[in-house]
């Protein structure tokens, strides 16, 4: 519950792949391991969202800083 923010952004940033099953699991880690393409379109999706999203954390940690400091 407490991740269901970041996964669904992760989703729309295709920096993930949701699966519901074992079956489906077993099938897309074949395809990963099998298609370089795919591997470098996750990998490259998934360090520009940790980037931006690292951007944002950083963002408001500052914030809180300076709110706890006049405080």
């Amino acid at each position: 519950k407490n991740f269901q923010f970041i996964a669904k952004a992760m989703l729309k940033s295709n920096a993930s792949i949701m699966v519901d099953t074992v079956e489906e699991l077993k099938n897309t880690l074949i395809e990963l391991f099998q298609s370089k393409e795919k591997r470098q379109f996750y990998s490259k999706n998934t360090a520009s969202f940790i980037n931006n999203n690292n951007y944002a954390l950083n963002k408001s940690i500052e914030i809180i800083n300076k709110i706890s400091q006049n405080m």
